[in-house]
This record gives structure tokens, sequence and C-alpha cells, in this order.
């Protein structure tokens, strides 16, 4: 059995980490603790980094880059990071002239938005650190705005398929973090840390597959329009912080017990998945439902 000093050595505590711990708490064993390696990487893992590759030097560098030169570039040279095989469902050559094709038509919407261009970006790819009920968090914020209107945007480019609710905005672990994190932490910037005390005035998931082009029409728009707006905001007043930081010592109390189960609802595209088959971790499914109901009380 390991203990939680063990557990905190072999860890980061990240916004990833916490991530995969949420997703399923048996592959974070896998990946955090044990070090065994995916059996596979998505390519919409990449597709998702190249993208936000280009966004930060659309701010950085100009809005009149090549844009499919750069994905071609920036996702090659991720692919090229690991010796871990990417999945391709179909023929690899295929896919990635689709992924492009995709990329591009997001990035064109993303740079043809006036809101974007006229934004004055505050802090962009930015790397923090905050002490939240005694342990240090580290991960990075994609973007901090200030919009048009002249408040301040807390960003999370997001290119999944699934548009957030309401309710998930609310309650996304991540985006309070990010917010705690602004108010109570340090930012790295030009080798310094930094401690901003900005309390943004909304946390916003940008949701970049609305900037996707209709290709009929449908209910719910024309053909040739853009999907919808990507931005989806909510907030986090300092009554919301101070209950992120009581929710972190709950999971942390959780998180730092070595009991793992799997989360059965990730299990189709996990990349541990013959990890947890082949092994010795199936437990009886009314153990999974016990567990979920302790989980919810939390």
């Amino acid at each position: 059995m390991m203990k939680k000093k063990e557990i905190l050595s072999k860890i980061q505590l990240r916004q990833s980490t916490i991530k995969d711990y949420l997703s399923c708490p048996l592959m974070f064993k896998f990946k955090h603790l044990e070090g065994i390696k995916p059996s596979y990487r998505h390519p919409a893992a990449l597709h998702g980094s190249t993208i936000h590759k280009i966004i930060y030097l659309f701010h950085q560098e100009g809005w009149d880059l090549d844009i499919e030169r750069e994905y071609r570039e920036i996702f090659d040279q991720y692919s090229k990071e690991s010796d871990v095989p990417i999945f391709w469902k179909g023929d690899p050559g295929r896919e990635l002239e689709r992924l492009v094709k995709n990329g591009v038509e997001i990035l064109n919407g993303y740079r043809g938005n006036l809101d974007n261009i006229l934004a004055k970006v505050i802090y962009s790819e930015v790397k923090f650190r905050v002490k939240v009920t005694g342990e240090l968090f580290t991960g990075t914020i994609d973007q901090v705005r200030e919009n048009s209107e002249g408040f301040t945007d807390l960003i999370d480019f997001k290119s999944n398929r699934q548009k957030p609710t309401d309710a998930f905005l609310k309650n996304d672990w991540q985006l309070s973090l990010y917010a705690y994190a602004l108010r109570f932490g340090e930012m790295l910037i030009a080798g310094e840390w930094i401690k901003p005390k900005i309390l943004p005035k909304n946390t916003t998931w940008y949701f970049l597959r609305n900037h996707e082009i209709r290709k009929t029409n449908t209910m719910y728009g024309k053909k040739g329009e853009e999907k919808g707006d990507p931005i989806f905001r909510s907030k986090r007043s300092m009554d919301d912080l101070k209950k992120f930081r009581v929710h972190t010592k709950h999971l942390l109390n959780s998180m730092l017990k070595d009991w793992y189960y799997p989360n059965t609802n990730h299990c189709i595209m996990c990349a541990y998945k013959s990890d947890c088959i082949g092994g010795e971790y199936q437990i009886q499914e009314e153990l999974i439902d016990e567990v979920k109901k302790i989980l919810e009380k939390i």
C-alpha cells in the first residue's frame, strides 16, 4: 500500500494529472504512479495541440500566417515528440488531410472573428503555480485577455466535439483552478514569477468547433455559416473560489489514498484498456456503483 507522501512524490499536481484522475482513477494509477506508457496516442489530441499553438502564434507574430503550412509543420513536430504510436482509424495520409482541412477551417474562423483581433491579450500560454490547501499545483493557462467591452476573460480553448452545458461550466474544476491561480497564485513572465491578483470577470470555454462551416442547411443554421458562437462564459466569485478550495481538499483526500478503480464510462477510447483488461484490476459492478455514490456525496 502506498502512503500519501509516496504518492505525492511520484506525481505532479497539474491540471492534466487531476483531469486524468477524474476521468478514471485506474488510468491515473497506470500513467502517473506506475509510469506505464499508453498503447497509442489519439490524432485528435495532436490536432488540438496544433490549433492551440497556432492561436498563440497569431497573437505573438501576427494574423497573416500561412495556416496550412504552420499546421503541417507543428503537427509533424508534435507527432515526433514521442515514440508512442498514433492510432489512425483509417489510412494515415487521408486522416491527416482531413485534420489539416478541419484545422485550417477552424483557424480561419478564429482570425476572422473581430473580437479576437481587437482583444488585448494579457497572458498567453502562461505557466502558473499556486498552493491550494497546502499543496502546490502547477499548469498552463491558455489565455487571459481584456475583451472589447473592457472586461477580463480567462480563456480555455477547446477543440473537442462536445459543447459544455451551463452546469458543467459552473462546476468545471479546471476553470476554477485557473481562476484561483490568477487570484492567489503566480505566473511565470519573462523568467520571473509575478502575482497578478486578478479575479477575471468571466471564466470562458472557447469552443473552437463552432468555427466550422455548415455543409448543409439544418434547423440550426444555413449552409456556409459558422456553427455558432464559440464563447461559452461562466463566472467565479470569491465565494466560488472558497468552495473550490474545499472541493479540492476533498478531492485530494480521495486521490491520495491507495484505492484505484476503473471508470467504465471512459473505456472505449482509453489507451490503457489492454492494461486494465489484462491485469488484476477487475472489480464487481456493485463496488463501482458504491464508489460513484461516495464521489457524488463529495
